[in-house]
This record gives structure tokens, C-alpha cells and sequence, in this order.
């Protein structure tokens, strides 16, 4: 290869002379932390010490001036400078001073404007063409300025119909005097566009403008004329940051990328395609295309590279490695520049030739220092191996092809195939395609150099490629390693916006094998903002069933979807596909709306993957067409060979209907003999403190009417979710408990210790018994002591609280109690009571069973996974049951049957006298309700009708009562005149029924002939009826019938027989 001769230098930015070749530290007060811009003929640069301090390096000279510290109204700053050292910057301008409060008190200060410094001295631009009142904010910007010094591009501000309005500006130096003039302003602008930076000749100019909802790009081809370029696609870029020397191209960031755009052609080039980088930033291009800038790591750290059309995307240190190989560098900024962990360094320049780059780079632990490297001639750049693809089969044989080649004046020899860095082959010339056989397990990036006899060009873009080590059954993630590689998951996105969407593993929104979801890992689908239309994967490596019959997949999943009531809101629809070495087959699909908090699924994947070699993967599609973001998360994904094992289930299930005329059910935890008094909805996400010398006691309110199912248990303990930080700056947390029966309070236990960020169970040294004499309970947490910015106590995720009980506090010892909710939180707090049986304190929390389902009938009636061991719902009478989720075990089977609800008796009189009690009557599931029916004076009971039938012996006894209520009833007491007979028609008649209970046959008798027999079930439905007797005697068979009570009407009178 030709090189072409390079002078290297470096430069301490202090007060001596700058020494070329070498790098040298003098102090870290005076050291460059950013260096800005160098001037386009080398002699001068600028930038900002690790103090915020302004710097100007005359380069030629080894001069090295301090402008001025950080002041109140802004920064001492310089952005460019020209040929000349004329530098634009801002600066505090005395000669305009505003009124600022400023450590509570009210003085006048120097705004922070815009302006042009040339050998130590400011000159002010001051609020340029602005006429309205003058405020600290109202001063000028000025970023750019030309090489010859004669024109400078910022912005100002204009009156325009009572508004503040930014207007791109451009100062021209005419004699000694500067300029302004305004430029084009974009039509529909909210907020004023502003000029970054111009072409050599001042022509040509690059910015943004702000319509209020973001920043869009702007070029200026001339004073008059402005556009926003849009993508094909109709996107808009974020902003323009600099233009080359001519005008041709011009650089913007957008969406944390960097995009090259040709003012001539009308295209976009992104140069973060198809790399794995959160982020990268260009910083200047030259006269051909030629980009610098840095590239973002995973870790934030900031690494240099160089783009060019015949050279694409090259990392600073590979530049100097092929083509700079003889250079001597400094042996600081070399360990900088091959340290891929923790080497910042940043390039920030390029010349209009190309022939200078310059930059800054960490050259020790807190310093930074900076670079130029200037080039005396063009590099010989050979064509490389572009468009890598790879195949892996024989699950250990990665075939790895690539483009052939374009001509070139040097002959093609072969080329060079690289593992890891290390070759692996050197293959003739006329292929394009090499075979690394038996490839050793797991993730190896693959790439290609060209050979040209003795030269070599530069190596391809990598490609990732995946050998995995085995194809087991079972299969099982927790993603607790934080990565997808570890069990060689891979991703597949398409999207409109492909950098808004992702398939990656959270650190933060996990479940652990404990249930406790803090700190554990899953999973994640995500999409930021206007992401468009997506399909998006994660795809599980190859897995061997071959000699499997059967194949589950069970996993769980969360829907968390910041704001589905916004505009343009929509659901995404999540699949589960199986790949058989053929074709992908939908097994499962769910649209998001079916759940949000995590949910557990069990599919048997048998006919699509027993005995074959298979993958999985769960595909999301969808589209984010607004400002928001959504998230699909998945976690304790398995394969297996077997149905996953069942939770234990939950028992002993209570029931009130005295809450509000709702129904309220609770159960133990399937583990532990324990109910829960709670109101908490998740886990912790969130806590809040006590603030500055104030105690804070978090509590929970229970009435009457919620303590009544628990009568004759006890509260043994109380558990909360206690929060504390890392680090602690004023000493330990201390708590204690805080328990209130009837306003009293009753405990005040302190706690030794406790497990920080995590539940803990605190038992209490006196259990509090639950008694139908308490009418309010109330038990939480008391923050004694704490660090004044400590956030002690868990509340919930959920931002549905319960005001005025779940969410209730008091800074004044519980003399009066605040809600969360009047102070803008509006969570439950993560404290709970533990009922158990006297003696049976619980010291533990068992959070295996993440949450339940209840049924009512086997429907299931809660729409969210139900965290607490209660829930309260719409009063319906029916058979319930309750399920338990574990997050290891899965869905258990039913608990015991619980008949629970309200039945409506509606209960009546007719005539002169009363049915006690009267009305609509509500009567609890499988209980009895007895009515009694009292005539007035004068007046007797002549008829008592239960669902419409009569009841003769009610009419004796004067009461009746319905046993083991199923159903509603109704009960009418007739009353009418007492006409002094004193003998019901009943005893006239003297019907007698026997045998009554009967299992089969009853004979019905009376004095007179009997015409016609009825009988009539509980709900009324008449199942018998014979007319037309005309005997004193018959017989009527029940032996078909099923056991229960039943109504014999014979000739209009009434009698209860009962069938077993």
C-alpha cells in the first residue's frame, strides 16, 4: 500500500508550549475536557475545560487562553473558529443587564449573548434584531463561523404578534462593523428555527426549526430559500449540525443516529445501518462525504469513527491499524484507543480536504486531552468483501458468502477469513463463500479481507453468527445471565423505524423463582414513539425432539402499556410460532387487551415439534403510531416433555356480603395457614419517604365491614415492602410498627432489623384479635428516623388506589390521617395484615404464588391476576372458586367450592297487618331466613304465598322459613277481615297427606271428593297435575322426582311435601 506521510501531534491544553508527536499531562484544571472545532487551516482550535471553563488554543503558537468560568446567566463558550482565530462563542455581556433572583435575593446580572472573540476581546452581539423587553434569555446565538471570518450563523430573536419568536440569523462583517440579517423562516413554525452551521462561502446554511412537538431539520440553499428534507418514507430528520466546506453534504442526528444527507441528490445515507450501536453521533464532513464523529458502546462509552463512501464505517483505531501503520503514537492515547471498555475518545473535525482530523480521548483516569492527525496525501483505499450472509447447518458448520468484488487497479490474490479476530483461512480468489466446518460453540463474529499480492484491504462489516452448544430437551430461560445470547435466542425486526423497536432482556421487569420481581431480569419487547407497523421475533435456537412425543411450552408474559388512552392507541397481537424445519406454524395467538399484569401459558406444541428438530418464537405485531412507548415482557420460558406441575391450592375460602352490598371473598395462601389484610394490587414499584424531621406512619384501614369474615382470627404480623438505598448520608432507617383499634393506639413495636428493598414480616408481640366489637383497624408502618431523601415504605404499581384506606399516612403521631391520593400519589401501600388461627404467627411472606383468578360458576370474573388473598366484586349468589399462580409451577387446580352471595327475598303483606321484616330482603348463599306475619286488630292471616304457592301451615304458625336459600324467592302475607268463623278452609276440609317425608309414593285423603291435584317444585314450574277425581282418596308417585321440597295443591288449598 502507498502511505502518504502523517504528522501526528498532540496537545496539554495549558499555559506551554504544545509539543507535536507526544502527549504530555500538566494540569488537570487547565486540561481540555471537550475540544470543539480546530480552524480549517490548522492554526487554531477550541473547546471546554473539565470546569466548564471556554479555551482558546492558538495551535501554531502552543498558546493556551482561559476565557472565563461558568457565571450565573450561562458559560463563557466557544463553538467555532476561523482562519484567522476569530472565534464565535457567548459570553456574559455587563453592557445589558437584567433583573435575576439569584440565593433568594433579586440583583441585576448580564445576560448570556452571543458574539465574536478575536485576541482576548468580546465583541457583543447583544440581542440583535430583538425590540421587545429585554430578559435574561433574550440574547443572540452565535455557533458558526466561515474560515475567512466574514460571515457568522446563529440565531435571534424577533416581536412577531406579541410572541418571542427564534429567527435564523447570518452577521456579515462589513468594515468593522457586523451585519445581522434574517433568513428564511420554515412556513407553520411554532417556535423559531436556528442556523448551526454554513458552507465556506456562506451560501449555503444547516439547522433546525421547532414546531413545538420536536426539532426538524433545515437547509438553507440560500438567504431566501429553505426546505425539510423528508425520507421516503415522509419522516422528517431531527436537526442538521453541520454542513461540508461546498455545501454538497450536510449531517444530522436523528432518533440517536447519524444520517448523511446529499443537499445535491436529494438522498439520505444512515451510517448506523445494520450496526449494533445504541448510538452514533458525526461531528463534521468533508468536501467528498467523509464523516467523523463517535459511536455510543452498550456501556456509554464514546468510541471515534471514520465514514466514507469507498471505506464505510471504520473505527478510529482500525484506520490508524491499516492505513496509518507507521505512525508513532503516544502510549497513552494508543491504550485509549484500544481500550474498547473504557477508551472515550471522540473525533470532532474533518477538514474540507479530508486531510486533517482532529478529536479528544481519555488519557487517564479523569483527564482528557486532544488530538489532530493531519495527512499529507490521499490513502490508497483497496475494495473489500461487503454484504456478509451466513448459514450454519450440520448445527456446527457456519458457511459464511460475500459480494465478489468490483475491479480494481491491484490484482485480486485471495482472501483472509477471520473468527474472532484470529484467521481462520486464506482462500484463492475467485471465491466467495469459505466453510469454517465444525465450528466451536457460541457467538463468534465472522469477517473477510481482501488480498492484493502483498497489500491488504480493509476487513468487512462483522457478522454475527450463533454455533450453539447443545439442542437439549428440557429447555428452560429465566434470562437472570441479562442476555439473549446466553441460551442463543436471535431477533428479527421489521419496522418502519427499525431503531424504535427492539427485542432485548430488561434488567429491571423480571420475576425471580421467588416471585419477588425487583431486580430479576425478562424478556422484552419494546417500542418507543412513532414506531410504525412492526413484526418483530425472538426466535430460540434449535431444539431436538426428534425422539420426543410430546413437547410443552409454558412461559409467562405482561402486557405494561404506558398510556393506552392517548390518540392513536393501539394493541399489539402476540404469537407463538413453531418452526419445523419447514415452515413457520402458528400455534397460539393473543391479542394484548386479554392481560396486563403477568399471566402464565401452557401450550402443548406436540403435533407441530414431537420427533423433529424445531424452534419457537414469540412474534409481536402491531404499530406505535404516538408518543408513547409500550412494552411486552416474558419470562420462565421452558420447553419440556411433560405437562409443567400445578401450584398448590388455595383454601379455606370466607365470604362477607356486609362491604357496601358487595361481595368480598378471601382465602389462604395454598403454602401457609394465613389471610391477607391488604389493599395493595402488585409488588412494590415505587416508595415514599418521610421528608425533612418528620415521622411518617403508612397504614391500612379496615371497618367493621371488612373485619366481619375474619371474626375470632387474629392479626400475628404485619409485612411490608421496606425500601433504603445503597448509600445512606445521615445514618440507619429505624421503624416500627404502628397498630389502631377504634383511634387507640395499641402498638408502637420496634424493629431491630429488617432486609432492605424487600418484603419483610414483622410478628407482633401481642396478636390483635378480630371481633365484631372493633369498628376500625388500622396497621402499618412507622418511619421513626431516616435519611431526610430516604423513600422507606413499598406502595404498588398499579395507580388504582383505595383513598382513604389503602393509601393513608399521618406526620403528627395518628392524631390525623392524610390519603396519598390529596397529595398527587396515587398508589396503595405495600403493607399487609397476616390472619391466622391464635398462636400461628407467620415469620415469612410466600410469594411463590405470584397471584389468583376467581370463578364464579367456572367463569372467571377478575380481569388482572389478582395479587392480595381477597378480592371484592359485584354482589351475584353463586358457587366460587379460587386458582393460584405460581410463576415456577404454574396455574393450580380449583380450591374448595365456596356458595357465597346474596339471595333477594322480596317480602310483602296485603291487607291489615305485617310481614317482619319486609322488603327486598337480601340472604347470604345456603343460609336459612325465618319471616313471621302478625294481623291488626280485627283482621286475620288467610294466606301466606311462597313464589305464588300457598302455605297452609304457615297460616297456622304464623311464621315461616326458607332453608338453605339457592335461590330468590318471593313471600306475600294476605290478610282480610276476621268474619268470626275462627276455622281456616284447610281445617274444613281436612286434607291429610302421607307419608310426609316420602321416598316414593304419598296417598292424599279428604272428607269430600277431590276434583283436582297440582304439584308445583320451589321455583313455581308445575311438574304434576291430575283433574277429575271425584274420589275422597288418591295417590300420586314422587319416585321420578328429584329430592327437595315440593308444593300439593289440591282443589286450591296447599300443603308442603317434602321428597328424600
Amino acid at each position: 500500500m502507498k502511505k502518504k506521510a502523517l504528522l501526528l501531534f498532540f496537545a496539554a491544553f495549558a499555559s506551554i508550549s504544545s509539543i507535536w508527536a507526544q502527549a504530555e499531562f500538566i494540569n488537570n484544571s487547565t486540561t481540555i475536557q471537550n475540544l470543539r472545532d480546530v480552524s480549517e487551516n490548522g492554526k487554531y482550535g477550541t473547546g471546554q475545560s473539565s470546569k466548564k471553563t471556554a479555551m482558546f488554543w492558538n495551535i501554531g503558537e502552543g498558546q493556551i487562553q482561559s476565557l472565563s468560568d461558568y457565571f450565573i446567566t450561562g458559560p463563557y463558550t466557544g463553538y467555532k473558529v476561523a482562519n484567522d482565530g476569530t472565534m464565535v462563542g457567548s459570553f456574559p455581556d455587563e453592557n445589558i443587564m437584567v433583573p435575576l433572583e439569584w440565593n433568594g435575593e433579586i440583583s441585576d446580572y448580564p445576560i448570556n449573548t452571543g458574539g465574536v472573540w478575536k485576541d482576548g476581546e468580546w465583541t457583543s452581539f447583544g440581542v440583535g434584531l430583538f425590540d421587545g423587553t429585554v430578559t435574561s434569555g433574550m440574547g443572540v446565538g452565535t455557533f458558526t463561523i466561515t474560515p475567512d471570518g466574514k460571515h457568522i450563523g446563529g440565531y435571534t430573536y424577533k416581536r412577531v404578534n406579541e410572541n418571542n419568536t427564534l429567527y435564523p440569523c447570518v452577521w456579515t462583517k462589513t468594515g468593522e462593523n457586523w451585519v445581522a440579517e434574517t433568513w428564511a423562516q420554515p412556513e407553520g413554525i411554532t417556535q423559531g428555527s436556528v442556523i448551526r452551521d454554513m458552507s465556506n462561502d456562506g451560501k449555503v446554511a444547516v439547522g433546525w426549526a421547532n414546531f413545538g412537538s420536536g426539532s426538524w431539520g433545515v437547509i438553507w440553499k440560500s438567504k431566501d430559500e429553505c426546505i425539510l428534507p423528508k425520507r421516503e418514507n415522509g419522516d422528517i430528520v431531527g436537526a442538521f449540525f453541520d454542513v461540508s466546506a461546498n455545501g454538497r453534504y450536510a449531517l444530522a442526528r436523528s432518533e440517536g443516529q447519524t444520517t448523511l444527507y446529499d443537499i445535491e441528490r436529494d438522498e439520505f445515507i444512515d451510517l448506523g445501518a445494520g450496526l449494533d450501536y445504541p448510538e452514533t453521533l458525526g461531528n463534521g464532513v468533508s468536501n467528498d462525504g467523509t464523516v467523523v464523529g463517535c459511536y455510543l458502546t452498550s456501556s456509554s462509552v464514546r468510541r471515534s469513527f471514520i465514514w466514507s463512501f469507498d471505506m464505510g464505517f471504520m473505527e478510529l483505531k482500525d484506520f490508524i491499524s491499516l492505513y496509518l501503520s507507521d505512525l508513532t503514537i503516544p502510549l497513552a492515547f494508543s491504550r485509549n484507543f484500544n481500550d474498547g471498555v473504557r477508551g472515550n475518545n471522540e473525533l470532532v473535525a474533518i477538514s474540507a480536504d479530508g486531510m486533517m482530523i482532529s478529536g479528544y480521548a481519555k488519557t487517564t483516569n479523569i483527564a482528557t486531552q486532544p488530538f489532530i492527525i493531519k495527512l499529507d496525501g490521499a490513502l490508497d483505499i483497496l475494495p473489500y468483501p461487503e454484504n456478509l450472509t451466513a448459514v450454519v447447518a450440520d448445527r456446527n458448520d457456519v458457511t459464511i458468502s460475500w459480494d465478489a468484488l468490483s475491479k480494481s487497479d491491484e490484482e485480486l490474490t485471495g482472501y483472509n477469513v477471520f473468527r474472532n479476530e484470529e484467521s481462520i483461512a486464506t482462500i484463492t480468489a475467485e471465491k466467495t463463500s469459505y466453510t469454517d466446518e465444525g465450528a466451536p460453540a457460541g457467538y463468534h463474529d465472522y469477517t473477510v479481507q481482501a488480498l492484493y499480492g502483498e497489500k491488504t484491504s480493509r476487513v468487512s462489516r462483522k457478522i454475527n453468527v450463533a454455533v450453539v452448544d447443545n439442542y437439549d430437551i428440557p429447555f428452560v430461560d429465566d434470562f437472570e445471565s441479562r442476555s439473549i445470547k446466553t441460551n442463543y435466542w436471535t431477533t428479527e425486526i421489521t419496522s418502519e423505524r427499525e431503531n424504535h423497536v427492539s427485542f432485548a432482556v430488561n434488567s429491571l421487569e423480571g420475576i425471580g423463582g421467588t416471585g419477588n420481581i425487583d431486580g430479576y431480569s425478562a424478556l422484552s419487547f419494546y417500542t418507543i414513539y412513532n414506531s410504525g407497523v412492526y413484526d418483530a421475533s425472538a426466535i430460540s435456537k434449535l431444539l431436538d425432539a426428534t425422539d420426543k412425543a410430546n413437547v410443552y411450552l409454558s412461559y409467562i408474559y405482561k402486557a405494561d402499556y404506558y398510556n393506552p388512552g392517548i390518540e392513536n392507541f393501539s394493541y399489539d397481537v402476540v404469537h407463538v410460532d413453531v418452526f419445523d424445519g419447514t415452515e413457520w406454524q402458528t400455534v397460539n395467538t393473543t391479542e394484548t387487551t386479554a392481560f396486563k399484569e403477568w399471566a402464565t401459558q401452557v401450550l402443548d406444541l406436540s403435533s407441530y415439534a414431537a420427533n423433529k428438530m424445531f424452534k419457537f418464537r414469540f412474534r409481536v405485531e402491531g404499530e406505535n403510531f404516538t408518543t408513547d412507548a409500550k412494552r411486552i415482557l416474558f419470562d420462565n420460558v421452558s420447553i419440556s416433555t411433560s405437562l409443567p406441575e400445578g401450584a398448590a391450592v388455595p383454601k379455606n375460602l370466607l365470604a362477607s356480603t356486609n362491604n357496601d352490598e358487595k361481595l368480598e371473598l378471601a382465602w389462604q395462601n395454598p403454602n401457609m395457614e394465613v389471610y391477607a389484610l391488604t389493599y395493595a394490587k402488585s409488588n412494590s414499584k415505587y416508595a415514599v419517604g418521610r421528608g425533612d424531621d418528620e415521622t411518617l406512619i403508612a397504614v391500612n384501614s379496615f371497618d367493621k365491614k371488612d373485619l366481619e369474615m375474619y371474626d375470632g382470627l387474629y392479626m400475628t404480623s404485619i409485612s411490608a415492602y421496606i425500601n433504603q438505598k445503597a448509600e445512606i448520608l445521615e445514618g440507619p432507617t429505624e421503624i416500627r410498627l404502628a397498630v389502631f383499634v377504634d383511634g387507640e393506639r395499641v402498638s408502637s413495636q420496634t424493629i431491630d432489623s429488617f432486609v432492605p428493598r424487600s418484603w419483610n414480616t414483622f410478628v407482633l408481640a401481642s396478636p390483635i384479635e378480630l371481633n365484631a366489637v372493633t369498628q376500625n383497624l388500622k396497621f402499618g408502618i412507622e418511619v421513626v428516623s431516616s435519611d431526610a431523601l430516604e423513600e422507606t415504605i413499598g406502595c404498588d404499581a398499579t395507580r388504582n388506589p383505595v383513598t382513604g384506606k389503602g393509601d393513608l399516612f399521618s406526620v403528627d403521631g395518628g392524631q390525623t390521617w392524610k390519603s396519598m391520593t390529596d397529595e398527587g400519589t396515587v398508589n396503595n401501600w405495600c403493607i399487609i395484615g397476616d390472619v391466622t388461627a391464635q398462636g400461628k404467627a407467620i415469620t415469612y411472606r410466600d410469594f411463590n404464588v405470584y397471584g389468583y383468578d376467581v370463578y364464579r360458576d367456572g367463569v372467571k370474573v377478575n380481569e388482572d391476576l389478582i395479587f392480595a388473598q381477597s378480592y371484592l366484586m359485584e354482589n351475584i349468589p353463586a358457587c366460587y372458586t379460587v386458582k393460584g399462580y405460581s410463576l415456577t409451577t404454574y396455574i393450580s387446580a380449583a380450591s374448595d367450592e365456596k356458595y357465597a352471595g346474596n339471595f333477594m327475598i322480596e317480602a310483602s303483606a296485603e291487607g291489615e297487618g305485617n310481614i317482619d321484616p319486609a322488603g327486598s330482603v337480601p340472604v347470604a348463599y345456603g343460609t336459612d331466613k325465618a319471616f313471621s306475619f302478625a294481623a291488626n286488630e280485627g283482621y286475620i292471616l288467610s294466606e301466606v304465598l311462597v313464589d305464588g304457592v300457598n302455605i297452609p301451615e304457615a297460616v297456622t304458625s304464623k311464621a315461616y322459613t326458607f332453608q338453605g336459600v339457592n335461590l330468590a324467592h318471593t313471600i306475600v302475607a294476605k290478610f282480610e277481615k276476621d268474619n268470626g268463623s275462627g276455622i281456616n278452609d284447610i281445617e274444613v276440609l281436612q286434607i291429610s297427606v302421607s307419608p310426609n317425608p316420602t321416598t316414593g309414593k304419598v296417598t292424599i285423603s279428604n272428607n269430600e271428593n277431590i276434583n283436582t291435584v297440582q304439584l308445583f317444585d320451589t321455583a313455581g314450574k308445575q311438574v304434576y297435575m291430575v283433574s277429575n277425581i271425584n274420589e275422597t282418596e288418591t295417590v300420586i308417585d314422587f319416585t321420578s322426582l328429584p329430592n327437595g321440597v315440593y308444593f300439593l295443591k289440591v282443589d286450591g288449598k296447599t300443603i308442603k311435601v317434602v321428597k328424600q
